[in-house]
């Protein structure tokens, strides 16, 4: 395509492609002035929904006349080419922008009230972007900012719309119950499915900011069905800390689960985060780093560095092995809770706790309480015997027993697969000492998942891989059969797992045999 000219735009070099098309540096000879030029390529014409989302896209931006929103120059088709003029914005993505340890504190707030005054323009039209991320906003080498790609953009119900537009609001490119975006900037409403607005933007654009304060994805995992049920179940880690708390607030209100605990305007957060600048730029932000000492001081401080440097030096080792040691040691012992079961199949109940543990207790390295033990303890706690041990009755039974950590499992639905979770927790700190988690395809494959999450959790407490691989025969073929869950909750007893776990589960679910 270089060097080709459609229209009267003269390919000049290529930017970068993506699902919705190649996206070309572009010389409009008219106007004697450069622009992109996102071209859908022959091939895709014939998908009707690829097709209507480029026209969409070009009707959403042109709509917006906006410092910050990437500016439509012309909608056309030129030899069968289907192509956007659009406003040539020369920077870098955020995407490139952001470094291991995020922006500089200013330069996140300024870029964040930036994107959220473009929101602001977009939401007031009745246009939810719904693909917010960083590699859809520009940086300029001014600092100016440049919202991107309303590929997936919607009109809500109360936008002012044309006979034009009718289309749009009456047949949205997207029905219910079908995940459009991107995964790891998703809102859990989108995740799901159901239907969106402003406040969708608000999560995703508090996912970005996450990102720019910490250099971390909010809710990363190892995969996309896992990111989307970290998503709609799970928090990310705090802020770092030196973060001033006011700004961590706005984060976790824009990251809220549920839409009405969320800000409902995205004008409030700028409106916060505008104050947070102000304060910044002043110097009066609580969290930012202290003002320097008079020069005087230098010296003083420069010589009691070099001393510490050979305290350091001799300590080091100790401080290292200290904050490198394994969670966990052959003599400590855990408590197992009861799983956290979301997905509303009580098959679930008691079955994932005991095949749990009989992956556990294959361990040389893990010790568990016993049962009665565990009973017994519940008494003297004013409880019955075979209480349910939830996360907070467990912890006080592991407190009492002496023992070291808390192991809690969660099962959660992500449409027609399961999310299963299993997090080790100090019981006297609370500090989380490991975590593991992984997706089953169905009811069918639970059991497998939950014990690829045992494994992966067995190392992760400090067991050798050695021994992992030695002592995890409900993953391994040994003659006898394995069971799973079939979709009526029954047993299906048709592979590799020892009899021990079958007659443990069936019994404990009261599941029938097939």
């Amino acid at each position: 395509m270089i060097g080709r000219t459609i229209s009267h735009y003269e390919i000049t070099a290529k930017l970068g492609q993506g699902g919705m098309g190649v996206v070309y540096k572009a010389r409009d000879s008219h106007l004697k002035r450069f622009v992109a030029l996102k071209v859908l390529p022959p091939e895709k014409v014939a998908d009707p929904e690829r097709k209507h989302r480029f026209v969409q896209e070009a009707r959403a931006a042109s709509a917006l006349n906006h410092p910050n929103i990437v500016t439509v120059h012309d909608i056309d088709q030129s030899d069968g080419v289907d192509f956007i003029a659009m406003e040539y914005v020369e920077g870098k993505t955020l995407d490139e922008l952001i470094g291991r340890n995020g922006l500089k504190l200013n330069e996140a707030l300024n870029y964040a009230i930036q994107i959220a005054d473009a929101l602001a323009k977009a939401h007031a039209a009745g246009i939810v972007h719904r693909d917010l991320k960083p590699g859809n906003v520009m940086v300029t080498a001014e600092g100016r900012v440049k919202v991107l790609d309303f590929g997936l953009a919607k009109l809500t119900e109360t936008a002012p719309v044309g006979p034009e537009d009718s289309t749009l609001t009456e047949k949205p490119s997207t029905e219910l119950g079908v995940i459009v975006g991107t995964a790891s900037y998703m809102s859990p409403e989108q995740a799901e499915g159901k239907k969106v607005d402003a406040r969708s933007d608000i999560f995703s654009f508090g996912s970005l900011l996450y990102e720019m304060l910490t250099g971390r994805r909010a809710f990363r995992r190892d995969s996309p069905v896992l990111t989307l049920a970290a998503i709609l179940h799970l928090e990310p880690p705090p802020l770092p800390a030196g973060m001033p708390q006011e700004l961590g607030r706005v984060v976790v209100r824009c990251l809220r689960k549920d839409p009405a605990r969320r800000f409902q305007h995205i004008d409030e957060v700028k409106i916060a985060l505008e104050e947070l600048k102000g304060e910044s730029d002043s110097g009066k932000l609580a969290g930012e780093h202290a003002p320097a000492r008079p020069r005087g001081r230098r010296i003083l401080r420069f010589a009691l560095a070099a001393a510490a440097v050979l305290v350091l030096a001799v300590g080091g080792v100790f401080l290292w092995q200290r904050t490198h040691a394994m969670p966990l040691t052959d003599k400590d012992v855990l408590v197992l809770a009861d799983f956290t079961n979301t997905t509303g199949d009580s098959v679930f109940d008691d079955t994932l706790k005991q095949g749990l543990s009989v992956q556990l207790e294959q361990s040389p390295f893990l010790n568990l309480v016993s049962d009665s033990t565990v009973n017994e303890t519940l008494k003297l706690m004013g409880r019955p015997a075979g209480d349910r041990l939830t996360p907070e009755i467990t912890r006080e039974v592991c407190q009492r027993t002496g023992s070291k950590a808390m192991l809690a499992g969660s099962i959660a639905p992500l449409g027609s697969q399961y999310v299963i979770g299993l997090k080790a927790v100090n019981c006297e700190t609370g500090e989380a000492l490991a975590d593991a988690q992984e997706q089953a395809a169905g009811k069918e494959a639970v059991l497998k998942a939950l014990g690829a999450a045992a494994v992966r959790l067995r190392s992760k407490l400090g067991e050798s891989l050695g021994s992992v691989q030695k002592y995890d025969t409900p993953l391994r073929a040994k003659g006898d059969r394995r069971i799973f869950l079939n979709s009526h909750g029954g047993i299906l007893k048709n592979a590799s797992v020892p009899f021990s776990l079958q007659n443990r589960i069936q019994r404990a679910c009261h599941c029938p045999s097939s």
